[in-house]
């Protein structure tokens, strides 16, 4: 975005030093409009006595005087008058030092664009894939995958000889000391946009670089939901991946700016005091279709940006986080709390908020909805055990494995749905759940039920009182 939509650019000038020329410093990549005005202005300072050369990797300009001694004051006039209307700011200023974050001030439209990858530990991967804008890479074993195959086995790799030494392989490490050891592991490769600010607090203190390492793998782990959604279950938690990025008691990810300096990044912190591992065998994966993992796919790439898609994000989220939970009954929790939310059951309560989330998941069949109607109701109900009577599902004699299958296969069904109808507004969904609860098949399923008539439900559910005012509400 051109800068004058959101105020004046700040630059960082760091004046010449003896034989070090001077530079003038921007914090994020310019667009073509702007940088039309930085090559007016380099030429007006030009014109001034200066010599002026844009780097090439697009981060900035060096400069120098010619012909006469190096004046800082006057230095500052030229360059203000010159890149009007550029605000200068210098290296050194009057509260102390100042870095490119502090030019960014609190503009958070202003990103960075980096290219990572981010190992995956307890993930037996057999092939590398690609769906949408996320490469999941096999680790280089010596057989299968070898230097030359792997495709970032020539840039990651630096043991001489290893490219013409037959089967050599790259060995697993609890703590990685170079790049080389990334590829012992599968890994996840993605481009991402990085806020400005966070991407430069990255060296400017330790708790900055745990700052940007945690966004990182935060996407990692989100694209990482792309094999939980296909081959994860709560029936089979031993065959689930870590968490993405840790390795041993470090997180890691390598990640190639795509502005400025391109040198390649191997970065290491720990963004979190807690975390959850597997102590069993983890996941074994095969290549996946984009159809395994579509809804996932869409929001990572932003290929589906309108209408309910942040909200589907969320509840990927939640879908992925709550593997992670060592309390199944947290695990539960998230994820019923992330189907309401999703649903936009908003004030409905009872019966009426039970059949509202079924008609969503049935993804407009009566006979799904018959099915999830019965099981969301049994979970509520165990909903209520927890939150009102603080009881666990040891207590209430449930199986947590059974009870959270039970669970992420509603949220799946109400994420599917949203998805694939691409509803724009949570308006349209309600209307599309009113028509539904409307069906004569599913009138004849709702109706019979018990709870229909202790909660005072009215049919045909558009003449029910709370359901159409919840529905004028979501309007």
């Amino acid at each position: 975005m051109f800068w004058a939509e959101r105020g004046i650019l700040k630059v960082l000038v760091l004046h010449p030093d003896g034989n070090v020329m001077g530079n003038i410093l921007w914090p994020y990549s310019p667009t073509s409009e702007a940088l039309t005005l930085l090559h007016a202005g380099a030429e007006r300072f030009r014109e001034r006595g200066y010599w002026v050369s844009f780097f090439p990797e697009g981060d900035g300009i060096t400069f120098k005087r010619e012909g006469a001694e190096y004046d800082c004051a006057q230095a500052l006039v030229d360059l203000s008058e010159s890149f009007d209307p550029i605000e200068v700011v210098e290296k050194d200023g009057p509260s102390g030092r100042v870095e490119l974050t502090d030019l960014l001030d609190d503009d958070a439209q202003a990103a960075v664009r980096v290219k990572y990858l981010v190992p995956v530990d307890q993930l037996l991967l057999l092939e590398s894939f690609s769906i949408g804008n996320t490469s999941f890479h096999a680790p280089l074993d010596g057989e299968e995958v070898d230097v030359e195959r792997h495709r970032w086995g020539m840039a990651l790799c630096d043991v001489p000889g290893a490219d013409v030494q037959s089967g050599w392989a790259a060995e697993k490490k609890n703590n990685l000391c170079g790049t080389t050891d990334l590829l012992a592991y599968p890994l996840v490769e993605r481009e991402i946009d990085v806020p400005a600010k966070i991407f430069h607090g990255r060296g400017s203190s330790v708790r900055g670089q745990e700052k940007f390492l945690n966004f990182v793998i935060s996407d990692a782990d989100l694209a990482l939901n792309i094999l939980r959604w296909a081959l994860c279950s709560y029936r089979r938690l031993e065959y689930l991946p870590n968490k993405a990025g840790w390795v041993g008691d470090f997180a890691y990810a390598y990640i190639e700016p795509q502005f400025g300096p391109k040198k390649g990044e191997l970065l290491s912190a720990k963004p979190n005091v807690l975390r959850v591992t597997n102590n069993w065998r983890g996941l074994e994966a095969q290549a996946l279709s984009v159809d395994a993992a579509a809804p996932i796919a869409d929001v990572l790439d932003g290929s589906w940006t309108l209408g309910l898609a942040s909200s589907v994000k969320a509840a990927v989220r939640t879908f992925g986080q709550a593997y992670y939970l060592t309390e199944p009954e947290a695990s539960f929790l998230s994820m019923l709390y992330a189907t309401d939310a999703l649903t936009g059951v908003g004030k409905l309560k009872g019966f009426r908020q039970r059949i509202w989330v079924a008609a969503v998941a049935s993804k407009g069949n009566a006979e799904l909805f018959e099915g999830i109607l019965q099981s969301f109701i049994d979970l509520y109900s165990l909903r209520n055990h927890l939150v009102h009577q603080g009881q666990t599902f040891v207590e209430l004699d449930r199986e947590p494995r059974q009870v959270n299958q039970d669970m992420s296969r509603i949220l799946r069904l109400c994420v599917e749905d949203i998805h694939n109808a691409r509803y724009a507004s949570t308006g349209e969904l309600a209307a599309h759940v009113m028509e539904r609860l409307s069906l004569p098949e599913f009138e004849d399923i709702a109706r019979p039920h018990p709870l229909a008539s202790r909660h005072h439900v009215k049919f045909p559910v558009r003449e029910d009182r709370d359901l159409r005012a919840h529905l004028t509400q979501m309007a």
